[in-house]
Formats: structure tokens, C-alpha cells, sequence
């Protein structure tokens, strides 16, 4: 958090950590919620953009087609992930764990993405880093609206597939899931968010 927050202030506000306990400030500024504004998302995406330097960043270190892995959260694991990589592969789409990533590393990376597929998780707010992605997000029992509201402010093209599920994991249909990819890739698979909307 503290790294996102030193890219967004640009050395602009000086930073301290609170201790536990009541505190008492001059000025107080409250986020808006639940839904940012398209030009707050826009204005954060610019800030990081310059902080991490993304035009002249090595973009040839970073894939056009990204897979945002949640092995290692305690929910909503894709259960079957090495059949899945497996049929990511064909598309040339590749796995990113973004825990071992710094916030820098994932803003330059999702800034050279053009094509994303993830299970719904929080690593998909780094959508607000790339530029014109098609996001292709993956679900279990329940479908939440975050990333597709997320995407309608970014005009970003937007898919949703609905997967198997256990408890707390997914299991994707990996033939689904290259037909899925195929339509979207050929531009024949209607979005939930269709993108570039002004």
C-alpha cells in the first residue's frame, strides 16, 4: 500500500506510519467509494505511469497476453491451474504471480498488456495500469461486478466465463476456455463491457 501511495503522491506528501489508537488530524480526505470516478482512474494511471517511467521501460521484458495466478491466495485457486496453463500457452498468454512482484513491476507490466485473463481477485485492479486491455475474468459461484464496473470506466473490452467451482476454488473447462479465448480473439464473442465507449 505504501509503495502505491508513494508512486500516486510523486514525493508531492510526506508519509508516516500511525501506532494504534485515536488520532487527531487538521485535514482529512476520504476516498470515494464504491465507484471511482473515470477520471480519478485515469489520473492514477497517468501518476504511475510517470512515477515507473512505463514509456521508457523495456516493454520486450514485459508479455502482451497475461495470466494473473492466485496459487498462493487461501480462495477462489483455480484448481486445475497446470491444464489451464497449459491451454493458455497456445495463445501465448503468460502466468504472472503478482505477490512476488513490486507495485512497480506490476504497473509495467499490466501497462504492456493488451490481453488478460484472471480469476476474479484483487490483482486485476492493476487493469487501471494498461491502456486498452480485453480482460477476460474467471468465476466460480458468484459473480461480483467490481472489475466489469472497473473496465466500463477504463473503456476496456470485457469477458466473463463462468466456471465450475468447490468450496472456495474453481475448476475451468479448459476446452471452454480456448473456445472462449478463440471467439474473443477473433473479435466474434459479444463482451459484457464492449469497450472503447466514450
Amino acid at each position: 500500500m505504501l509503495e502505491s501511495l508513494e508512486l500516486v503522491a510523486n514525493a508531492e506528501i510526506d508519509t508516516e506510519p500511525l501506532r494504534p489508537g485515536a488520532i487527531r488530524v487538521d485535514r482529512f480526505v476520504a476516498p470515494s467509494y464504491p465507484t471511482p470516478s473515470r477520471r480519478e482512474c485515469f489520473w492514477v494511471r497517468d501518476r504511475v505511469h510517470d512515477a515507473v517511467d512505463v514509456e521508457t521501460s523495456d516493454s520486450e521484458a514485459y508479455p502482451s497476453r497475461i495470466y494473473v495466478s492466485r496459487r498462493n491466495a487461501t480462495v477462489r485457486r483455480v484448481e486445475n491451474e497446470p491444464a489451464v496453463l497449459e491451454a493458455l500457452s497456445e495463445f501465448d498468454i503468460e502466468p504472472f504471480e503478482l505477490e512476488t512482484l513490486s507495485v512497480s513491476e506490476q504497473a509495467r507490466l499490466f501497462a504492456n498488456a493488451e490481453f488478460v485473463v484472471s480469476p476474479h481477485g484483487a490483482g486485476l485492479a492493476n487493469i487501471v495500469y494498461a491502456d486498452d486491455p480485453t480482460v477476460l475474468e474467471l468465476f466460480g459461484q458468484k459473480e461480483k461486478t467490481t472489475f466489469s464496473r472497473l473496465s466500463k470506466l477504463l473503456n476496456n473490452e470485457y469477458h466473463a466465463l463462468f466456471c465450475d467451482h468447490t468450496r472456495k476454488d474453481i475448476v475451468v473447462d479448459t476446452d471452454e476456455l480456448v473456445s472462449v479465448i478463440t471467439e474473443i480473439l477473433a473479435g466474434n464473442r459479444e463482451p459484457v463491457v464492449p469497450g472503447n465507449e466514450q
